[in-house]
């Protein structure tokens, strides 16, 4: 068992090929602090079929990247009635500010790389590794 103040990352199986791996792990922003980007298109997606939804657009740079923004209002049956959201022109969550379940969120991307470095998915110096994969 590790000790007190030590870092353990568990591997786990990956989920099910279509299974929406985003929703398993999220379940209130409150958890994380952050909005899941598949989380933001349901919000988005409401926000287009509820006819009374006030919605403004705008463009603009983060971190160096286009995005189109979008200021939304007045949504009926959503997580979210009122938030702002942008996307850049790569498709990448730049930034969401809201309450959503309840949850103040509040993030912004502040740099953008087209590339991930390997280190992303080592696990810390010293951690220890547990396996729990299936047949490992």
């Amino acid at each position: 068992m590790p000790g007190r103040g030590s870092t353990t990352c568990t591997l786990t199986a990956p989920p099910a090929p279509g299974a929406n791996a985003t929703a398993r792990l999220f379940t209130d922003p409150g958890d994380l602090g952050i909005v899941p980007p598949a989380v933001v298109i349901g919000l988005l997606t409401a926000a287009g079929l509820d006819a009374d939804a006030v919605i403004e657009q705008k463009d603009t740079t983060i971190a160096g990247e286009h995005a189109t923004c979008v200021h939304v209002e007045a949504v009926d049956n959503a997580p979210a009635s009122a938030f702002d959201a942008c996307v850049t022109t790569l498709g990448v969550l730049g930034s969401f500010s809201g309450t959503v379940n309840g949850s103040a969120v509040d993030m912004t991307m502040t740099r953008y790389a087209d590339t991930v470095m390997l280190s992303a998915f080592s696990p810390p110096a010293g951690a220890t590794v547990v396996d729990r994969r299936t047949g490992k």
